[in-house]
């Protein structure tokens, strides 16, 4: 949220990035500036091969520019429908197995360092082939995901509740939903890091 995304290469390098760059405008709303804050001081503090990487960040006098980790296959729901359109079947049991092996790598060390997500979907988990040729036969089997866009990221401290609404609706963890439904009828609620 908050930016686009350009694909980037250092000057006299092949190796490629991809550079989010935010408008600072977004910082003069107080809760677009948390967000936005809370994302680059989460990305600076962590290191999962599962979880998309922060090189370094550019700020301009209008920008933040977000040099990150280039992932080459795309993400995991544009790839899934590819699939569903190919064999006209879900997953097998063994690429599930897979992918959520990673997935759930990267959720525990999160969690581990006291971080919740709090907007994982398929949308927000990229694929990366270190193989021309797996990419071109969309060998995911062989590939490596990786979750980015940590936006409503925050350390939630070991007893601490979260309290904000907000994530995708149809991914949105049906706890979240409960605990809103307390709010509204004024009885205490919060969320913890099970939401993810």
């Amino acid at each position: 949220i908050f930016g686009e995304v350009y694909l980037t290469a250092k000057q006299g390098s092949k190796q490629k990035f991809a550079t989010k760059q935010i408008d600072k405008k977004y910082d003069a709303n107080p809760k677009t500036k948390k967000y936005i804050h809370n994302k680059i001081i989460i990305l600076k503090d962590i290191n999962h091969e599962n979880i998309i990487k922060l090189y370094e960040v550019k700020e301009t006098s209008n920008y933040f520019n977000l040099v990150i980790e280039y992932c080459n296959g795309g993400n995991l729901e544009e790839y899934f429908e590819k699939y569903q359109e190919e064999h006209n079947a879900p997953f097998s049991e063994e690429l599930v197995q897979y992918l959520m092996r990673q997935i759930i790598s990267a959720v525990k060390y999160l969690h581990d360092k006291r971080i919740i997500h709090r907007d994982i979907k398929l949308e927000k988990i990229l694929i990366h082939y270190d193989s021309e040729e797996d990419k071109k036969k969309m060998n995911l089997i062989k590939a490596k995901v990786k979750i980015i866009d940590f936006g409503f990221s925050r350390y939630l401290k070991k007893g601490e509740l979260a309290y904000s609404f907000l994530g995708g609706r149809i991914y949105m963890d049906p706890f979240i939903f409960m605990e809103q439904n307390k709010l509204e009828n004024s009885k205490e609620y919060g969320y913890d890091e099970k939401v993810d």
